[in-house]
């Protein structure tokens, strides 16, 4: 079953993810999914990635490491190119820390020097990286973008 999905995946340019962890009594656990596009029918196409216990506290460095322990487990690090969790502070810190940003479309030239830069995909940085992780190398943790849930987000407003 697993090596099926990472067939399928491996024919992709770009995946989504989600996550989520939560407690049952005294257990916790934490879910990965993957979503994509088919590329041939246009349709929405999803996976589960894992549903594991975690063991000790859920923090910010346990997440990302597991976040992408799986994403290498698939053969989809370089493929990630969001993921969306609660807004769990656990999660945030992790994507603060470890997260990558994939958007350069963003940044703003201030001054002439700009004939001087070069732009360079991130994608195809790391592609060719080594992203695969020693257990005790916690600087090679990358993390896509990070979204936040939206339905998350509302339920934390106050209605009036």
């Amino acid at each position: 079953m697993k090596n099926d999905l990472i067939e399928k995946l491996s024919n992709l340019s770009y995946v989504a993810t989600t996550a989520d962890a939560w407690s049952n009594g005294k257990r916790s656990y934490l879910r990965i999914t993957v979503h994509w596009i088919n590329p041939k029918t246009l349709s929405r196409c999803n996976g589960a990635l894992a549903c594991t216990r975690l063991k000790g506290p859920h923090t910010y460095d346990v997440l990302a490491q597991l976040l992408f322990n799986t994403y290498v487990s698939f053969k989809i690090q370089n493929q990630v190119m969001r993921t969306t969790t609660d807004n769990g502070r656990n999660f945030v810190k992790a994507f603060t820390v470890f997260g990558v940003d994939h958007d350069v479309n963003n940044t703003a030239v201030c001054n002439d020097e700009a004939d001087d830069v070069q732009f360079i995909e991130l994608f195809d940085i790391l592609s060719t990286s080594n992203t695969y992780m020693n257990d005790d190398d916690y600087n090679n943790i990358h993390l896509p973008p990070h979204f936040r849930c939206a339905s998350h987000r509302f339920s934390g407003q106050q209605r009036y």
